[in-house]
């Protein structure tokens, strides 16, 4: 949000369950399929979170024109970035390393 953090909120919307701060407003979000990852997209980079210990595990740096979303891929082994500039990047979440980059 403008306040500089993510927050989880029960399905009616009552109760807080979680909160995780960014630099900047949030783009995208994603939960990995197994549920102990949480990717957020801000316009300048992207972030995993272990929901478990609460620790950020990676950060990804942004490409274009800022990025828009960030969604994990079901199997855990990348997750894929998309910016303003029509560019989408496959990321290795084993090495952080980009392995594919797609111009639109």
């Amino acid at each position: 949000g403008e306040d500089r953090a993510v927050r989880l909120w029960s399905g009616d919307a009552s109760t807080r369950l979680d909160e995780w701060p960014v630099e900047h407003r949030a783009t995208g979000l994603d939960f990995s399929a197994d549920g102990e990852t949480l990717a957020i997209s801000t316009i300048d980079r992207t972030l995993l979170w272990n929901l478990r210990s609460r620790e950020e595990t990676c950060e990804f740096p942004p490409h274009g024109d800022g990025l828009q979303f960030v969604r994990l891929r079901p199997d855990g082994r990348s997750l894929a970035t998309g910016g303003l500039g029509y560019e989408v990047k496959l990321w290795s979440l084993d090495s952080g390393a980009p392995v594919h980059t797609f111009a639109g």
